[in-house]
């Protein structure tokens, strides 16, 4: 009796790889794995005669999609769609659509980027000033520096300088000390902040943030061979860290300013991260609903003088969300990725790992690496974390499973 096995390639070469085993022709290979990878993709606001014409060549390319019942007689001005097929189909769905003029022609496109057949945004690499890191390659690992005094997991730097050990109490030779011993953990790159951005937390004038972080972002940026980072909510506090040699800006606050910073990252040739900071519901539409967000900030930065590859999106776990959706944040990575950006996450000794295990801020180790590990599988490029030596070790395994080649 033949044994039958269940297989869910995740990706080409995995598909490939279980095409090989059954030993066809070689030149088949390409031709058969795009058929084993599933694509499912979910179009917003189609207008209904090209939801009734994606629907009408799906079914003749074997596969479906779901568009809404007032689609066929257009009593419905537009109509989602969610396209259901193969790999192989959802692109040739794409081919047939690319020589339409207006609406399909443009969607061929974004089909394309969503299933990474574009390039993307960043073209395989984020540039920063003068440093590049190779997206997809590994997981690459942002140790925090907090240079505050309430910082909720304990490791603020400006108020306990003289009891964490430096040689005259004397805060620069204390961040030099911390941040060589993340590098030399493994860090890629140093995020320095000046200001607590906890629950509760004291807010700080532009000018003592400034103030904090600038002079060790100068001292940082001249010692260490990483770029450094400056974690900040305010336009000022950005444009004086990236004037003392920030090459990147973790830019954590609200929409209405996130131009006005793209404009300064992207004459000075740094990174931008951009946060989604609101809350986001449950299920299946809270990942869409985070996507769309993330993809019009990337959108309005580019419009502001950007580069698309200094872009980075942070989905914002912990940040103006429940438990539930930090969760499912982390969960659904993948839309994220499909914009074509790089991602990062900042789960690091949340609120979330502490509820779910029960433990205080410095007892959350393993549930951050927990949530390091999955979230480099599904889909995180960055990781920003306060215990680098592990996290490293975490994000190396990680890598090894799921990345190809790893």
């Amino acid at each position: 009796m033949s044994d039958v096995k269940a297989v869910f390639p995740r990706s080409l070469v995995e598909a490939a790889e279980l095409v090989r085993m059954v030993g066809p022709d070689p030149e088949a290979v390409p031709m058969m794995a795009p058929k084993a990878v599933q694509a499912c993709l979910y179009v917003s606001g189609a207008p209904c005669y090209a939801a009734n014409i994606i629907k009408q060549e799906m079914l003749g390319l074997g596969g479906d999609a779901a568009v809404h019942r007032g689609a066929v007689n257009c009593s419905a001005d537009r109509s989602d769609v969610l396209i259901m097929g193969s790999l192989r189909q959802a692109r040739r769905l794409a081919d047939k659509l690319a020589p339409q003029a207006g609406y399909l022609g443009g969607l061929a496109l974004r089909l394309r980027v969503a299933m990474g057949d574009s390039g993307g945004g960043h073209g395989g690499a984020l540039r920063c000033r003068g440093h590049s890191f190779a997206i997809g390659a590994r997981t690459y690992v942002m140790g925090i520096l907090n240079v505050t005094g309430d910082s909720f997991s304990g490791d603020g730097l400006l108020a306990g300088s003289r009891s964490l050990g430096a040689a005259d109490g004397g805060l620069p030779e204390l961040t030099s000390r911390v941040a060589e011993r993340m590098v030399a953990d493994g860090a890629d790159m140093i995020d320095v902040g000046g200001e607590s951005s906890r629950p509760g937390y004291a807010p700080v004038g532009g000018g003592e943030e400034l103030e904090r972080v600038a002079g060790v972002i100068r001292r940082l940026s001249g010692e260490l061979g990483v770029p450094i980072s400056v974690d900040t909510a305010k336009p000022c506090v950005a444009e004086g860290s990236l004037k003392a040699g920030a090459s990147m800006v973790n830019y954590v606050g609200g929409s209405g300013s996130l131009a006005e910073v793209a404009c300064m990252a992207g004459r000075e040739g740094a990174g931008l991260v951009i946060m989604q900071r609101e809350a986001i519901g449950s299920g299946a539409g809270s990942a869409m609903a985070l996507a769309t967000a993330l993809g019009e900030g990337a959108k309005a930065v580019m419009g502001a003088g950007m580069p698309a590859d200094g872009i980075v999106l942070d989905p914002g776990i912990g940040f103006g969300k429940t438990d539930g959706e930090s969760l499912g944040a982390l969960r659904r990575l993948g839309e994220l990725k499909a914009l074509g950006f790089p991602v990062l996450i900042g789960t690091s000794r949340k609120s979330f790992i502490g509820n779910a295990l029960g433990l205080p801020p410095d007892d959350r180790l393993e549930g951050t690496a927990a949530t390091v590990a999955c979230g480099v599988a599904f889909g995180a490029d960055f990781i920003r974390v306060h215990d680098v030596a592990p996290m490293v070790r975490v994000a190396r395994m990680a890598d090894a499973l799921v990345r190809e080649g790893g």
